[in-house]
């Protein structure tokens, strides 16, 4: 038997989307369980996230003028960037969001690799790297 995992994505949505699953429980070399949880009525339908992992990503990555960092953010908790150079030196003013999302401009960043690092008021922290071209 095969699974097919189907899914709608709005034709206005824009830029780079994750699929994650957490608590896959392998049953044999070829079945596994996957706890799913729906939502009727609303815009989503999705899997049940309980892990307290948090992952983010960067779009794009390198950047020219802009790039946008993702990061899930389901209770919307305050998230507070720190960008720092190579040579750990801070780069630019603090950023905070209660978004899933946080916008990087270039403004007075030179060409380079950069860190970044978010944390929130819940104690989660996560780092990443960005490369401006």
């Amino acid at each position: 038997m095969i699974a097919t995992l189907n899914f709608i994505v709005s034709p206005t949505a824009d830029g780079p989307f994750s699929l994650n699953f957490s608590h896959v429980r392998v049953i044999s070399h070829n079945e596994i369980e996957v706890p799913v949880q729906t939502t009727i009525g609303s815009t989503y339908v999705g899997i049940e996230e309980k892990n307290e992992q948090v992952y983010s990503f960067v779009y794009p990555n390198p950047m020219t003028n802009s790039a946008q960092i993702f990061f899930f953010n389901p209770s919307g908790s305050k998230w507070t960037l720190t960008l720092t150079d190579i040579t750990g030196s801070k780069a630019g003013d603090e950023i905070s969001t209660t978004q899933n999302s946080i916008v990087i401009e270039k403004k007075n960043l030179s060409q380079g690799v950069y860190f970044y690092s978010l944390k929130n008021n819940e104690g989660k922290s996560l780092t990443g790297k960005l490369i401006i071209q």
